[in-house]
């Protein structure tokens, strides 16, 4: 039989007044992981993209359900929402508030010609 207090290896303990609750456990594993899983997950959406730019010439992935020839507009809904995130994350930083976006992901974005807002893809 299985607990109902199973968790999986990446979920981030709950906290009240500091103290870890019961059906949560954070481990060594986990912390070690945790960073390295982030950035596989970033990566691989990064070569979706590069592929999408590939195949298309541009970075401008439709956020509807248009269906090209990438894969599916599942697919294209993913990399949207995800492109989305990474406009979020570097408004963050130039902010000066807490980011995921990094030096080398910001590089890595412009040299396949990222649109870092909106309102340049309209300019384009």
């Amino acid at each position: 039989t299985t607990k109902n207090n199973a968790t999986t290896p990446n979920t981030r303990p709950t906290t009240k007044n500091n103290a870890t609750t019961p059906n949560t456990r954070l481990t060594t594993k986990n912390i070690a992981t945790a960073p390295k899983n982030e950035e596989q997950r970033w990566l691989e959406c990064f070569r979706d993209l590069q592929k999408f730019h590939i195949m298309h010439g541009h970075v401008d992935v439709p956020g509807d359900d248009n269906v090209s020839s990438f894969d599916s507009s599942l697919q294209n809904r993913k990399l949207f929402k995800w492109i989305s995130e990474q406009r979020l994350e570097y408004c963050r930083k130039e902010l000066g508030e807490c980011s995921t976006m990094t030096e080398e992901r910001e590089k890595k974005l412009n040299e396949i010609g990222f649109q870092w807002k909106v309102e340049d893809l309209a300019r384009n």
